[in-house]
């Protein structure tokens, strides 16, 4: 969902740190790793809770570590978000 009219860079909360309920063990660090990519890059990122509503919950419930970066094609983004993905 590249082309989503809501975009952003969203990442999985695999820590759990931001909504309380982390991943398997290692998703932390798919988080982190995402995390610290675009924190280089000067892009800012939003946390989403970890579930399984995807493709990658077969995942979840297999005990796998899980993360991803979703671009935001449901729900809205915070108007504080909307600016920080504004062209130049």
């Amino acid at each position: 969902m590249i082309a989503s009219p809501n975009a952003g860079y969203f990442l999985l909360d695999g820590s759990g740190a931001a909504h309380g309920q982390p991943g398997p063990a290692g998703s932390d660090h798919i988080e982190r790793t995402f995390a610290e990519y675009f924190k280089s890059a000067g892009i800012k990122t939003v946390s989403l809770p970890m579930g399984g509503d995807s493709d990658h919950g077969t995942f979840l419930e297999a005990g796998i570590p899980t993360g991803y970066i979703f671009t935001g094609a449901g729900g809205n983004k915070t108007e504080e978000e909307a600016g920080w993905y504004v062209l130049p």
